[in-house]
């Protein structure tokens, strides 16, 4: 009679054990970094390892920071691909679709990323904007860089000095002191047209470590 009782028991916390509820992936975001394109990825109630896919069912990614950026059941900052020692592309190409696919083995989530704009992009936004404008500007005409044509752009590495030039950074000038080169530029990039104009501003467009340059008095003799 007492093993009877027993086996009854035993069957009872059996059953109590496997229907007891588990967490499964809920709250699951992406989105892309403005300043580096990198897309993060997070989630809430992660149950168990947490993979990712483009499509549904096709979680079989792993997001290369998962030792660290998941943690008691929440996902923060999930990458999908290295971003040291430098960007890689498959951190910063979004899916086809804009929508990507998590599931940690008990259930499946699904996100739509932020500022997505599919395809691949050709360079990582970490080379960009933040380290330039590094050359020195000169008018002077007695610099030691090279001659230059009115309205010309260029690349300058380091602190080079580019005769009649200055870094291409979007600051207004005097109309009345660079005639010229208003009549090349005009207002297209800024001013009122009527004392002042601007140049372009393309630090963010150069490089770390170099800086675009403008022509602003032209030394080529006609």
């Amino acid at each position: 009679m007492m093993t009877r009782q027993f086996a009854i028991t035993g069957v009872f916390l059996t059953v109590l054990f496997s229907a007891a509820p588990g967490h499964a992936v809920s709250k699951c975001t992406a989105k892309v970094d403005g300043k580096t394109g990198v897309i993060e990825v997070g989630a809430s109630d992660v149950g168990g390892p947490l993979l990712w896919g483009e499509a549904p069912g096709s979680e079989a990614s792993v997001f290369v920071n998962e030792a660290t950026c998941v943690a008691k059941g929440k996902a923060s900052r999930c990458l999908l691909g290295a971003t040291t020692p430098a960007v890689t592309p498959a951190a910063i190409t979004p899916p086809a679709l804009c929508t990507l696919y998590l599931n940690d083995g008990i259930a499946e989530c699904a996100t739509f990323v932020q500022g997505c704009t599919p395809g691949v992009r050709n360079l990582p936004a970490s080379l960009f904007g933040s380290n330039t404008s590094l050359a020195m500007a000169d008018t002077s005409g007695t610099g030691s860089g090279r001659a230059c044509t009115l309205g010309e752009v260029w690349l300058a590495a380091g602190t080079l000095v580019a005769i009649n030039a200055v870094p291409a950074a979007g600051q207004l000038l005097p109309i009345n002191e660079f005639v010229a080169l208003y009549h090349v530029l005009s207002t297209t990039y800024g001013g009122d047209g009527q004392q002042s104009f601007a140049l372009p501003d393309l630090r963010s467009a150069a490089p770390n470590g170099l800086t675009y340059v403008i022509c602003v008095f032209s030394s080529i003799v006609p």
